[in-house]
Order: C-alpha cells, then sequence, then structure tokens
C-alpha cells in the first residue's frame, strides 16, 4: 500500500495530550502553573501509548508496529524535562534569553513527534485502530492481581451488575400484567439503582415496541407537582394556559403509552398524573418509598442491594479502568467493597477515589470507624460518600462540587450557570479550567454528564439545541440526589454558611434569607414574587457574596441593592424584573451579572460603568430591553463573557435622545471603527444577535476570544475571521449582506457553523488549522465556491456538512481527510460527481447525499477491494441518481457496512 500522510490518523491514537505538548509548553514559559498541565498532558500520552504497546502484544505480532511505538514513547519522554525547564523560569523578563532556547527545543520537540507520525503508512494506522477497539472491549479484572488505576476511562453508565433479574421482571410486569393492572413500580434505597433501572427499561426493544410514547418525568423530594403537569403536556404537544388532568388525558388518549415517574416521595405527587387510559398504557414509578406504590395498588419490586460478586465486578470496573499492573492486596479490596454495602453509587464514588488517590488502608479504616460509632444507615451512606468528596482536597475542587447544592434537585445545570458562580467567585479565571474542574468532577463519579437522547425527550427539540450545546459549551450536568444531600450536609455541618432553599415553590417568606449574613443565598425556582428585605436594622447582608434568584417567573422588582457590600455573583434569568435599581452601581465587588431571558426587562442605569470588575455580563433574550448604556461597555475592561443575543435595540440605543438622531450610524461610527470592544482584551465568548455593523479590525482586536457568535446582523458585510490564536468556536448566521468571508490564522479553532447567508457567495480558509473538527454550511443559496485551502490544511477534521448551496464540484484530495469520521452532502442540486478520495477515507463512517439528485455513482462502488470505505456504518442515498442494482452489488462486498437509510437498497439487500 503506498505510504499517505496519516498525521491525523495516528494523531487521534496518540490523544489530544501529544498534540497539545508544543502548545502547553509555550504558555508556560509565561506562567509556571501549565507546567502542571504539560506533566498532566504527557502522562496522559504515556498512559495511552500503554494501551497501544498492550493492544500490540495481545494481537499482533508485527514488528513494523512494536518499533514505531517504542520510537514514539522516546521522543514523548524526551518531552518530560520540558517540565522542569519551565518550572525553572522565575522572571519573565530576566529569564528572557532561557525563553527562547526552551522554545526552541520545544519546536525541535514537536517536529520530531509529528514527523514521526507523519513517517507511518496508512495501513499501520488502521490496525492500530483495530486494536484498541479490541482493547477497550477487554475489561476482565485478573482474579489473582488488582491492577493499579492511572486514568478513568470508562464511562459512568457503560457498566451495569446484578440488575438483570430485576430488569427482567419489571419488564414482564409492564409487558404481561392485566389491563386493568397500570401501575407499575420499583422501591429501594437511594444510591441503589432505581433511575438507571427504569433507563434500562425504557430502552429496552420489547418495552419500545409496545408502548408509544414512552414519556419521563423525575420528581424529587421537592417537585412542583403543576411544573410537572406543564412539563407533560409540553411533551405531548398540548398547548393551553392552565393545564387539567382532564385535559392531560384528552392529550393521550388513543395511545399506549407508558409514562415513567421517576424518583416520587410522596404518594399525594401521583394522584395527578393517573392519565392514561386502560388500554395496554402503564405509568411506572422509582421511589424510596414502597407507601407510594401501595397508594395506587401497584405491582410492585424490590431494588435489592447488589451481592458480593456483582460489588466486586462494579467496583473493579471504577477503581481499575486500565491494564496496568500494581501489588494491591486482593483481600484489602474485598474488605472495602463488603464497607460499601452493595449500593452501586457509593461504590462507584469510593472506586473512583481509589482510582484517584489509592490510599487504601485510610479509607477502610474509614469506613469500619462508621460502623463503630453506630451511625444510622443514611447516615452511613452520607459518610462513605464522603470519602469521594474528600479526595477533592487535594485537587481544591471542594467549593466547585458543593456549588451543585445551589440548584434544585435533579435540575439540568447548564454549564454556564456553573461558570458565572463559579468565576464570580474566584474559583476558576476562565472557561478552560471550568471545563476541568467538570471533567475531574465526572472522573470522580460525583456528577453526570447528560447525553444527548434523554428518556421521553422531544427529539425534534433535542437537535434544534444540539448546536448551541456544542458550540457554546451550554452542556448540562446533574447531581445525584443522595449526592445532593451529601453537599447540603457538608455545608450545614462545615460550612460556608449557606442558605440554599432552590427548588422549594412552597415557601412563602424568605426574609430570614438576609437576616444572618450568610455566605450564599440560593432562591432558585422558589415561586417568590417579591424580596422582603426586613428593616433595616435587621438586614445582615454585608457578607454575602452570591445571590441567585433565576427562574422566579412572578419577580418584578428588585429592593436598594446597596447594603449587598460585598457580593459578587447576582442572577435573575428567567424573571420578569423590569428595571435594575441605580443602586447595583454601588456593588463595586460585583463580577457576575445574569439578566438572561427576562421578557420584561426595559432598562439598565448608566451606573452600570461602574462595575471594574464584571467578568459576566449575560443579557441573552431581552427584548424590550430599549435603554442601555453601551459606553459602559468600554469600561468593563475585565469583562470574559458578553452575551447580548436577541437584544436587537441594547447595541444600537445609547441613550433615549439617541431616538432622534441617525442613532444606528451615530452608534457603529462611534463604537465599531473607533473600537466598540477595543478596551475587552480578556473577554473569551462574545455572543451578538442585533442589527450592528460590527468593524472587522475590532473583533480581531480580540486576542482572548474563544467563542464568536454573530446572529441576525443585517448590516454587517465582508467578513474576515484572522490572527484570533484562541479562537474554537466561529458560528455565523442570518447576516444578508455578506457575500464572503474568509477564516485565516486560527490555530486553535475547532468548529466552523455559517448558515442562512442568502447573498454568501464564498467562503475561503486561508493556512493551516490544526484543530479543526467541524465544518457546517447550511442554506446558503449562492455559495458556489469552497476553498479549503492546502491538502494538509485539516489534520483533524471529523465532520463536514454542505447542504442546500449551490456547489457543483469538490476538491479531488478528500484522501488527505483522513481523520473523517462522517461527511454530509445534501440537498446539493448541482453536484453531479463524488470525488474518488471519499472512497480512501479510512475513518469514514457516516455518508449521507440526500437530495443530490445528479448523482448517479459512488466512486469505487463495484470494486471488490477492501480498502475502498472500510469503516463505513451508515450510508443515506434518498433522493439520489445511483443505481440500485449496480450498488447493491457493491454493497454485499463491504463486510462492515450495517445501516442503510433506503428503504427499496434495504429489501434488496435482505432479498439477496
Amino acid at each position: 500500500m503506498a505510504s499517505l500522510d496519516p498525521t491525523g490518523v495516528l494523531g487521534a491514537l496518540v490523544s489530544e495530550a501529544v498534540r497539545e505538548v508544543i502548545g502547553l509548553a509555550k504558555s508556560a514559559i509565561h506562567c509556571k502553573k501549565k507546567c502542571r498541565e504539560l506533566e498532566d498532558s504527557l502522562t496522559k500520552a504515556s498512559d495511552l501509548l500503554g494501551e497501544m504497546n498492550s493492544a500490540a502484544e495481545g494481537s499482533l505480532s508485527s514488528s513494523q508496529l512494536d518499533s514505531w511505538l517504542k520510537a514514539l514513547q522516546a521522543k514523548v519522554e524526551e518531552a518530560k524535562p520540558l517540565v522542569l525547564e519551565c518550572q525553572s523560569l522565575q522572571n519573565p523578563i530576566l529569564d528572557g534569553r532561557k525563553r527562547i532556547q526552551l522554545a526552541t527545543k520545544i519546536e525541535h520537540c514537536s517536529k520530531a513527534i509529528h514527523g514521526h507520525l507523519a513517517a507511518a503508512s496508512l495501513h499501520l494506522g488502521v490496525e492500530i485502530l483495530k486494536n484498541i477497539d479490541t482493547l477497550k472491549k477487554h475489561n476482565e479484572v485478573p482474579s489473582n492481581v488488582v491492577p493499579k488505576e492511572e486514568q478513568h476511562v470508562v464511562p459512568l453508565d457503560k457498566h451495569i451488575f446484578g440488575m438483570e433479574e430485576t430488569l427482567e421482571r419489571v419488564v414482564s410486569d409492564l409487558l404481561e400484567s392485566p389491563i386493568s393492572r397500570k401501575w407499575v413500580g420499583v422501591h429501594g434505597a437511594g444510591g441503589a439503582g432505581k433511575t438507571l433501572l427504569a433507563k434500562r427499561v425504557c430502552d429496552n426493544d420489547q418495552v419500545k415496541g409496545r408502548f408509544d410514547p414512552v414519556l419521563w418525568l423525575t420528581f424529587g423530594q421537592s417537585v412542583q407537582v403543576e411544573a410537572k403537569q406543564d412539563e407533560l403536556a409540553k411533551k405531548i404537544q398540548l398547548e393551553g394556559d392552565k393545564i387539567s388532568n382532564e385535559a392531560l388525558r384528552r392529550g393521550l388518549v388513543g395511545k399506549r403509552c407508558l409514562l415513567v415517574l421517576d424518583d416520587v416521595w410522596k404518594f399525594n405527587d401521583v394522584n395527578l398524573f393517573d392519565v392514561v387510559q386502560e388500554n395496554g398504557s402503564k405509568i411506572f414509578i422509582t421511589t424510596r418509598k414502597h407507601d407510594v406504590l401501595d397508594s395506587r395498588g401497584a405491582i410492585k419490586t424490590e431494588m435489592g442491594l447488589l451481592g458480593k460478586e456483582d460489588s466486586m465486578k462494579l467496583f473493579a470496573v471504577h477503581a481499575f479502568p486500565n491494564q496496568n499492573h500494581a501489588q494491591v492486596s486482593k483481600a484489602v479490596v474485598e474488605q472495602v467493597v463488603e464497607k460499601c454495602g452493595g449500593l452501586p453509587l457509593v461504590l462507584e464514588v469510593i472506586g473512583r477515589r481509589m482510582a484517584a488517590t489509592q490510599d487504601w488502608d485510610y479509607v477502610l479504616s474509614k469506613l469500619k470507624d462508621q460502623q463503630v460509632i453506630a451511625l444510622d444507615e443514611e447516615e452511613q451512606v452520607l459518610q462513605r460518600l464522603k470519602l469521594g468528596y474528600d479526595a477533592l482536597l487535594p485537587l481544591r475542587i471542594q467549593q466547585h462540587f458543593l456549588f451543585f447544592a445551589a440548584f434544585p434537585e435533579d435540575w439540568p445545570i447548564r454549564f454556564w450557570e456553573l461558570f458565572r458562580c463559579w468565576k464570580g467567585e474566584g474559583l476558576v479565571a476562565n472557561t478552560a479550567e471550568a471545563k476541568n474542574v467538570l471533567e475531574r468532577l465526572k472522573n470522580h463519579a460525583l456528577i453526570t454528564e447528560e447525553g444527548k437522547d434523554r428518556p421521553g425527550e422531544n427529539k425534534r427539540y433535542r437537535i434544534h439545541n444540539a448546536k448551541a450545546e456544542s458550540y457554546l459549551g451550554n452542556r448540562r450536568y446533574r447531581i445525584h440526589d443522595a449526592l445532593l444531600a451529601l453537599a447540603l450536609h457538608i455545608l450545614e455541618q462545615e460550612g460556608p454558611k449557606c442558605y440554599f432553599k432552590a427548588g422549594q415553590s412552597q415557601m412563602r417568606d424568605v426574609g430570614d434569607a438576609f437576616t444572618s449574613n450568610y455566605s450564599r443565598i440560593s432562591l432558585f425556582e422558589c415561586g417568590i414574587s417579591e424580596i422582603p428585605l426586613p428593616k433595616k436594622n435587621r438586614v445582615k447582608v454585608s457578607s454575602t457574596t452570591c445571590l441567585l434568584l433565576d427562574y422566579n417567573l412572578d419577580l418584578t422588582a428588585l429592593p436598594s441593592l446597596s447594603l449587598f457590600k460585598g457580593l459578587k455573583v447576582l442572577c435573575l434569568s428567567h424573571t420578569e424584573v423590569v428595571s435594575l435599581p441605580h443602586s447595583i452601581g454601588q456593588l463595586k465587588t460585583l463580577e457576575t451579572l445574569d439578566l438572561s431571558w427576562n421578557a420584561s426587562l426595559k432598562s439598565i442605569p448608566d451606573s452600570l460603568g461602574n462595575l471594574a470588575n464584571l467578568s459576566y455580563l449575560n443579557l441573552q433574550d431581552c427584548p424590550k430591553l430599549k435603554s442601555f448604556p453601551v459606553d459602559a461597555l468600554l469600561k468593563l475592561t475585565k469583562l470574559v463573557y458578553l452575551n447580548g443575543g436577541a437584544c436587537f435595540t441594547m447595541w444600537t440605543c445609547h441613550r433615549l435622545h439617541h431616538r432622534f438622531l441617525k442613532h444606528l450610524k451615530c452608534v457603529n461610527r462611534r463604537l465599531g471603527r473607533d473600537g466598540m470592544f477595543q478596551a475587552l482584551t480578556e473577554l473569551e465568548v462574545l455572543i451578538i444577535k442585533a442589527h450592528l455593523g460590527i468593524g472587522v479590525p475590532t473583533i480581531s482586536q480580540l486576542a482572548s476570544l474563544k467563542v464568536l457568535n454573530i446572529d441576525t446582523c443585517p448590516s454587517l458585510k465582508d467578513l474576515s475571521i484572522s490572527f484570533l490564536p484562541k479562537l474554537e468556536t466561529f458560528t455565523l448566521g442570518f447576516c444578508d449582506e455578506v457575500t464572503t468571508i474568509n477564516i485565516s490564522e486560527c490555530p486553535s479553532l475547532r468548529v466552523v457553523h455559517i448558515e442562512y447567508i442568502h447573498r454568501l457567495a464564498r467562503v475561503a480558509f486561508g493556512g493551516k488549522f490544526p484543530r479543526l473538527e467541524e465544518i457546517i454550511l447550511e442554506g446558503l443559496q449562492q455559495l458556489s465556491d469552497v476553498s479549503l485551502g492546502a491538502v494538509d490544511a485539516f489534520p483533524q477534521l471529523m465532520q463536514l456538512q454542505i447542504q442546500g448551496c449551490c456547489i457543483d464540484q469538490l476538491p479531488e484530495w478528500f484522501a488527505s481527510l483522513t481523520t473523517l469520521r462522517t461527511l454530509r452532502l445534501i440537498f446539493l442540486g448541482k453536484l453531479d460527481v463524488i470525488p474518488d478520495g471519499v472512497a480512501r477515507l479510512p475513518l469514514l463512517r457516516r455518508l449521507d447525499l440526500q437530495g443530490c439528485e445528479k448523482i448517479r455513482v459512488l466512486p469505487f462502488a463495484d470494486s471488490e477491494d477492501s480498502s475502498f470505505y472500510p469503516s463505513l456504518k451508515y450510508l443515506r442515498l434518498c433522493n439520489t441518481s445511483v443505481s440500485r442494482k449496480h450498488l447493491s452489488q457493491r454493497l454485499r462486498k463491504i463486510a462492515e457496512l450495517r445501516f442503510l437509510e433506503d428503504e427499496d437498497l434495504c429489501n434488496n439487500q435482505i432479498s439477496n
């Protein structure tokens, strides 16, 4: 096989850690803290190289592969001394010469690693991929030796033990019980895995085949039942101001559905959800309280604890995910597992602690102490889980974890909801640190990140919001209710002193929150309509640093804020506050101000400019905002996050007297050409959706920018995005005057998404983009020219989508996109030829050609060479002119092709 440039293929194997050695080391020259990141990255690289060696030893005898791996290992080892050299730098000026010398060494290291990758053959890369897949499928732990954990690599819910029998019984109850018995449930202790069991029930093929739709509602201890009724109404697309039981019943008439009520605490809560017909529909409840099930006469199953064998299996998955070797006594491991009490959540948390710390004797002694002092069962669970929390101490992220208690139970907490709090309290400096903290908390099994598919979710809604989640880091995280109880318990016992009542809608008097100098106050989603501050002599809020008032939809006004002298975080998203008091300008320490999703907000006072420490300002979707001191932006020099999405008048109405001027032209001249964002040198996230002409030189000055989202700016002309070294995400849409877009000199760029710009005729990528993973060009009716630059411009590109454009040809060098996994060429009416290089892409798994009516032939469709389409698993050819007969002959030759979204072709395949 000919030797190709497989840098992208093998670079992915060595992980991002190796690919970022150079960038991290260069940062370390200026900041000693980065040395630790460099050291971590090199450690991860060595771990992965260990996996690759294991794969080779286990199933390959290739001396070529063995030599290649050893050489790569040696080059990574050469990079590790750079950490010590970085740490030796003390003064950025006096050490200038040494910095230059170190930079030269780093550059040499970079060329050596990437040169080694480029020298390998494509065949070698594919061979390694296959063997690493084989390695990951091997998860058995040796019986006599317990391997030592170095880095956790297993997602939380991928390994489930000991619930097969319970799952089988529940599925049987749902499918085989009489029509008249529509209530089915499972009860068990907190952390026993009831929610996970319910998810597996919903994912069961027989259940999915019997019930349509499957609807999921999560309750919790402080549930707002009316809100859950509204949520159910939305899921079944039921409209109306007030939702009643009868309305829900009418909405489900004629449907054989499964309604899942997860984590129910009170039997009264389920009474309002007796809304399914006796036509085979079922209501499935998970609860800690068996009397909840008894109240409805439900068919019930107890969720028991795990036995010794299953406990060992689950614990081993989390404590020892890698197959590296160390002598850890199996007897000690068995004692630790026994003290976990058979609760899956405890086994996961303790397992992750052991993976991170390996302090077996200490943990075992702590677990034994809990039994000696005769704690009750619930207290024992909290103390066991606290061992996982204690492991965060050396990582200095305990306070980050405790902030999860400021949100309602089972709330899907978005990334920015956490970041704004952490940033305001000084717990993180930027978005990169926040993401790192979340990864560490996930690795310790203290939080989970929501998957893309959630039970009972409207898939159309999910797809619509997927772009925002991907581009803005708007991922969602959850904390188990037992871990939430742990966080509240720690705050009560150890502090800091907090008043966290999130989600408690029954509260009517919250005045106590402002009388005891609480450090942090959360009245998140409490249904309050006012902030009833006590008499001045009783108000004690001088020590309050964080005030969360989000999702109080009846809150329309704020009192004077002058007494909150130390406030750093003020969040009022999803409220109906009409205006901010002028006293907002007296909050000299304020760093976070969130006013997003406020349909009533009309004005913000000029005193906003006094908030010199403000780093996070969110005004997204405040459509009535008429008076905004744009000049204040020039004073907010510490802003890291600025979101003005869907605030159309915010950018064009500096003061009311502008209404008598041609204010748009005036403001554009003042703030666009003269530097609207010139002073915002620390800005990382900029989101704009407004009738504003933005000066291109202004954008190029934002050297710290990571996310740039521009939407609905009709006066924006031709655009050049260049010389932004940290930019990771660029999105542009509905800017109808733009005809040309040039993107260059953005080495950190990962995502480019451009959509629905009707006059756009050309998109050009200049230079190399070593980290670019995703390009989406959609709804660009005049786009006929996509210049993708040099052959080696995209060594890491994984997804390319071109949809609804008038492109008639594509470059022939597609073979260079060796990392491409998804190629979507959709509704390209003029495209008639697919480049031959597409057939040679080694990692291509998804090929979508829907609506390309002139496409008649796939390249090499009739070839018997297995090197064509070697990884393809999904092919869509709807509304093309591809010959079915010709294609079916080729598809029979592709062993790994498993899914064809084309009904005629599928039937043809089955018949043959």
